[in-house]
């Protein structure tokens, strides 16, 4: 009965990292339309980062204000033009992430 608490720690943090890699499906769905190039990374690039900051043992304040950051770092790195686009649906991202947390 003892590894009980060892195996419901694993399953709990597989689950976590399950959730955080599929976050960025929508992330880069919500892109698509409105980009030309690589969307597929931006989604990328916000799992891996939502993922560092999981993993990472310090506290960090707001970390889904840094991973929507790091996804608009990328969607201005694959296409620089129409940056005004960009940060509406970097912010779009956010509350929409924010509205299914409250």
């Amino acid at each position: 009965m003892e590894n009980i608490e060892t195996y419901w720690a694993i399953a709990n943090k597989t689950i976590a990292i399950i959730n955080i890699i599929i976050e960025g499906w929508p992330v880069y769905r919500f892109v698509k339309p409105f980009m030309k190039g690589k969307t597929c990374c931006v989604g990328l690039s916000y799992s891996a980062a939502m993922l560092v900051f999981y993993l990472v043992p310090q506290e960090i304040t707001y970390p889904y204000l840094l991973g929507i950051l790091v996804a608009w770092t990328i969607m201005c790195l694959i296409e620089g033009q129409n940056i005004k686009q960009k940060v509406f649906l970097a912010i779009s991202m956010y509350l929409i992430r924010w509205g299914f947390m409250v």
